[in-house]
C-alpha cells in the first residue's frame, strides 16, 4: 500500500469538482490508477451515495476501483479550503483512500490495520487540526 502526504497542495479550483479533478491526476502521475475519466467517475458515484466528511475540518473521499495496481492513502492539505465540500461547510484536509477491486488479502488487511488505526483515540483529532510534522509522524508510524 502505497503513502502520500501532500501539504499546500495548489488545487485546479476551489470545488469539490476540482479537488476530484486534482486527486484523479495525481494518481495517475503516481502510477496507482491508468485513466483519470474512471477514477473521476468512482468519485463522483461515491460521493452521489452519501457524505464522506468525517469531522468538521476532515473528509474520507474514497473508492474501489478495478484498475487500481495497489491500494493507496493520500492525506491532503489543500493551499486554500474547498468551498462547499457539503452543504455549507468548507474544509482544507482530505484523507483518500483507493481500493483495488481485486481480493488482494495485502491489501484487505493493511485497509483493515488503517481504519482500526484511524478509530484510536485521538488520531481523527491529529488528523484533523495537527500541524505536517504531527500528521507526517502519524501517517509514517502506521503499520501496514
Amino acid at each position: 500500500m502505497k503513502k502520500f502526504i501532500i501539504w499546500n497542495a495548489e488545487m485546479p479550483s476551489g470545488t469539490k469538482e476540482g479537488f476530484m479533478d486534482w486527486e484523479a491526476n495525481f494518481l495517475a502521475q503516481e502510477g496507482i490508477v491508468g485513466n483519470i475519466q474512471s477514477v473521476k467517475q468512482a468519485l463522483k458515484e461515491r460521493e452521489d451515495a452519501g457524505s464522506t466528511l468525517i469531522t468538521e475540518q476532515l473528509a474520507l473521499p474514497h473508492f474501489k476501483i478495478d484498475e487500481a495496481k495497489e491500494a493507496a492513502i493520500i492525506f491532503v492539505q489543500s493551499a486554500q479550503p474547498i468551498a462547499e465540500w457539503e452543504l455549507g461547510i468548507s474544509i482544507d484536509r482530505f484523507l483518500c483512500i483507493v481500493v483495488p477491486d481485486s481480493k488482494n488479502k495485502k491489501d484487505l488487511e493493511q485497509l483493515k490495520n488503517f481504519f482500526v488505526w484511524m478509530a484510536s483515540d485521538g488520531i481523527l483529532e491529529e488528523l484533523s487540526l495537527g500541524s505536517k510534522e504531527v500528521v507526517q509522524g502519524l501517517i509514517s508510524q502506521m503499520e501496514d
